[in-house]
């Protein structure tokens, strides 16, 4: 099984959930744990489309991230139908995390493309993912029992 988080740009709530899901970052991460994750506020524009791969959790289905824009609910749609097209059996299972990037964060996006400040910003956006730990855990635990059912 592949198993997708999306979120906006990719690489903020999608990759923190992700690398809870699997096991990477426990349920109190410190801020060098986010920042030192593959890919972490690793854009340097705004348009989504990138795809990275994180590894396997423990039974050994593929995770990865997808930067999706506004469209997740298309993108997600899409990856269903493009499966199916190709006739492939493999089960994909897409988890939506973009309402976890509020605004603040949001903001730190476009600060991060200032070449100067991409290491304070990057910072400040792990501290805010940080804060919603609580709700990407929860979330975690909701999407892990639909998986598994």
């Amino acid at each position: 099984m592949k198993i997708i988080f999306q979120d906006q740009l990719g690489c903020y709530a999608a990759l923190v959930a992700a690398a809870y899901y699997t096991g990477v970052l426990q349920e109190t991460p410190s801020l060098s744990d986010i920042t030192t994750l593959p890919s972490f506020a690793d854009h340097t524009n705004l348009l989504p489309g990138n795809l990275f791969y994180l590894g396997k959790d423990q039974e050994d289905n593929e995770i990865y991230t997808l930067g999706v824009g506004r469209e997740g609910k298309v993108i997600a749609t899409s990856i269903y139908d493009l499966f199916r097209i190709l006739n492939k059996s493999e089960i994909v299972y897409v988890i939506d995390v973009s309402s976890i990037n509020f605004l603040p964060l949001r903001l730190l996006w476009y600060l991060k493309m200032i070449r100067p400040l991409r290491r304070s910003v990057t910072i400040a956006s792990a501290f805010l993912i940080k804060s919603k730990m609580p709700q990407i855990i929860d979330y975690i635990k909701n999407e892990r029992m639909n998986i598994t059912s």
